[in-house]
């Protein structure tokens, strides 16, 4: 489970624009990407990508906006992105 937490960390770190800021889960709350990590069947590098990749598409088409704060378990729950 940590080494999952990780490797989203890692993934998310490499993939940003400007590498000075925004670092860590960001745009997430931690526990958004506990949550999203323990919902998994089956943890393996690819799922964790395909996985984040929609959950990103998919917060980014309910309107998320950076500027309003960060992702939380609540918001993904709230517009179904993940179950309760």
């Amino acid at each position: 489970f940590e080494e999952a937490k990780l490797f989203v960390k890692g993934i998310l770190d490499n993939a940003r624009v400007n590498q000075d800021r925004d670092k860590g889960y960001y745009p997430f709350e931690e526990s958004a990407i506990e949550k999203i990590i323990s919902q998994m069947v089956a943890i393996t590098p690819r799922n964790i990508i395909n996985n984040m990749q929609q959950i990103l598409e998919e917060i980014r088409l309910c309107g998320y906006e950076p500027a309003k704060g960060l992702v939380s378990t609540e918001f993904l729950e709230t517009h179904r992105i993940i179950e309760e």
